[in-house]
């Protein structure tokens, strides 16, 4: 992707109107002033709102899929429902998938790794055997790991297993099912 392709796209992304000037922006602080927002605002599809799929859907059009790693940055407590938990000793708060810090910073998500990819499937379209490449196989080059990343004789048998709904069913860990 050249200079001028991102410049235009962050033209075009930057152009679309906003329902609120920068210097209008407040820090929500609380659940309660999350739960003022209107429904449009707060709307999470699966955790990804609709600027960020546009931005999933550019990249994935544009950047070679051998150059893309999926991450998460998903708390310790993502297998948790809304409410109070403690981060690295600090009071926070889970609300709608979204984790806070009691004083309103965002601490976080509770997207896990199966979702996202599932988000990403479904924004873009790709081929799972494709997307695959960046859950593991791209992690496993970048960091010059041999041996990992693939369903390949020779290769460590590190597999999770998911149905069509994207649900975890298995888990297997150098050959052998731990899930």
């Amino acid at each position: 992707m050249s200079a001028a392709e991102v410049q235009d796209e962050t033209n075009r992304l930057q152009a679309r109107p906003s329902p609120k000037k920068a210097s209008d922006k407040k820090t929500l602080t609380t659940a309660e002033e999350i739960d003022e927002l209107p429904a449009r605002q707060r709307e999470r599809t699966n955790g990804c709102a609709d600027s960020a799929e546009e931005m999933v859907a550019m990249i994935f059009r544009r950047v070679p899929i051998g150059r893309i790693m999926m991450i998460t940055d998903s708390v310790a407590a993502s297998w948790r429902g809304d409410g109070p938990m403690q981060l690295g000793g600090l009071d926070a708060e889970i609300r709608g998938g979204v984790v806070r810090l009691k004083t309103g910073e965002l601490a976080g998500s509770t997207l896990k790794f199966n979702e996202g990819l599932a988000n990403v499937f479904r924004i873009t379209g790709l081929p799972l055997g494709e997307l695959v490449k960046t859950t593991s196989w791209n992690q496993a080059r970048s960091l010059g790991l041999e041996g990992v990343g693939k369903l390949e004789p020779g290769y460590a048998a590190d597999v999770v297993m998911l149905d069509g709904d994207f649900t975890v069913r298995d888990v297997w860990v150098a050959g052998r099912r731990v899930i």
